[in-house]
């Protein structure tokens, strides 16, 4: 059987098609600027419409002509920055880059609520211990 892989930016219409619709769109997650929340080649994500825009939670938006999917940090003056889990660089964006939402996370046999305590939990523990996630990225290697 053959086989397509397609890359974000290619697929960008019809997210936005099936989001706008009402669908949801499942993901494969690629790179590695989301760990250690979310893995290349193993997390997949469903994307859905996005209803309200929440701190820590995670988007799909375009950025400088690429298809990111980061959390967002900071709201302000209509401005969002979004950062990758693994990242310093911060990426600043307009309401009308953002294309959808992860509505749940799949990893490893497990389905994770971005929305749940526990996860909640260990996302802001990891925001907050920002300056010492290199070193523990190389830890969880």
């Amino acid at each position: 059987m053959k086989k397509h892989r397609l890359d974000a930016t290619d697929l960008l219409p019809l997210i936005e098609d099936t989001i706008h619709s009402g669908g949801t769109f499942e993901l494969t997650v690629k790179g590695s600027s989301m760990r250690p929340f979310l893995t290349h080649n193993v997390t997949k994500v469903e994307l859905a419409k996005v209803d309200t825009l929440s701190k820590f939670d995670i988007y799909l938006f375009k950025h400088h002509g690429f298809v990111v999917l980061h959390r967002l940090v900071k709201q302000k003056n209509k401005r969002y920055y979004f950062r990758g889990d693994a990242l310093k660089k911060i990426e600043t964006v307009e309401k009308d880059a953002i294309v959808a939402k992860v509505k749940t996370i799949k990893h490893q046999g497990k389905t994770i609520t971005p929305t749940a305590f526990r996860y909640r939990c260990k996302v802001k523990l990891w925001h907050v211990l920002r300056l010492f996630r290199k070193p523990l990225l190389r830890l969880m290697r």
